[in-house]
């Protein structure tokens, strides 16, 4: 029922925009508040019964005041609504933390034993629901449709290219530009010096020149930290990491049939997305939404 209200709200719509909300489900109350950690949430509780029950996200207030980004409502096993979880610093996780669910990390759910049986739900900003559990399982309702995802499954693949660090923040804001529905294509090159043609750039003035100089030699891990990261992957063109995390280029168009092994059909990014994986790993985050990655070629992964 809990699931099922969840669903319904992602679909909702105030005031022309979208309604957002998070629900902690736990059977074991006590444990669960014994557990959490008190450094990074507090608990208000409720001082009347309140019930989790069909409708509940009918009036406003609920999903106003609890947005699943910073609160989420307490449920326990008999459906009573215990009260409302909240992040004492908000500014602790920035949004790409809240996109890879990092805001919910210190809940609980690496701890079940401690904890007790429970899920969090969240309605996120593209009318999906993301459910995650104390064993790791990570169910995601989208496109009314239910996935079952591993969200260390492409940070696996980038490992052997990229160093554990680069591929985890790599792999972050990924998942961040999916969620924005923006879309970027990366290539992690094989050999730093044999990289796809270019033919142009998406902004060939000098100043458009001047600022990828600033970039070229820098780790991505560094450029993640110093916020500019989604600014640049999602320049337009191909941006080209080498095998240490390093950028070697950005904005780059390239020449879609020079050196390809497979005819090329596709839109405009899948097309740049397989000539460029002639050249090494090439990942692609479409503006619905969807992450592939390319090798040789060849579809090796699609969320």
């Amino acid at each position: 029922m809990i699931i099922n209200e969840l669903k319904k709200l992602a679909l909702q719509r105030y005031e022309g925009s979208i309604c957002t909300s998070g629900v902690i489900y736990t059977a074991e109350i006590e444990k669960f508040l014994s557990g959490f950690d008190k450094n990074v949430y507090e608990v208000e509780e409720f001082k009347s019964k309140v019930e989790f029950s069909v409708g509940f996200f009918d009036d406003p207030a609920s999903y106003r005041y609890v947005d699943g980004r910073n609160s989420f409502f307490i449920v326990d096993n008999w459906r009573n609504v215990y009260g409302v979880l909240r992040i004492r610093k908000t500014s602790n996780f920035n949004a790409t933390d809240r996109s890879n669910l990092l805001h919910i990390g210190g809940i609980g759910i690496k701890n079940s034993d401690r904890i007790g049986r429970m899920f969090v739900g969240i309605v996120g900003n593209n009318s999906d629901v993301k459910f995650f559990t104390p064993k790791r399982i990570y169910f995601h309702w989208k496109n009314l449709k239910w996935h079952m995802e591993n969200r260390k499954t492409l940070v696996g693949i980038m490992n052997k290219y990229l160093d554990e660090d680069q591929a985890e923040k790599l792999n972050a804001t990924i998942s961040f530009l999916s969620d924005l529905r923006r879309g970027a294509l990366i290539l992690i090159a094989d050999k730093a010096k044999e990289i796809p043609l270019a033919v142009g750039n998406i902004n060939s003035t000098k100043m458009a020149e001047e600022l990828k100089s600033l970039m070229r030699g820098k780790q991505f891990s560094d450029i993640v930290d110093t916020g500019l990261a989604v600014g640049l992957l999602t320049s337009d063109g191909l941006t080209v990491l080498d095998r240490h995390g390093s950028v070697i280029d950005a904005g780059r168009i390239i020449d879609l049939n020079r050196d390809t092994k497979t005819q090329i059909r596709g839109g405009g990014r899948t097309q740049a997305a397989l000539a460029a994986s002639a050249f090494g790993l090439v990942i692609k985050i479409s503006e619905d939404g969807p992450i592939s990655v390319y090798h040789d070629g060849i579809l090796m992964f699609r969320s």
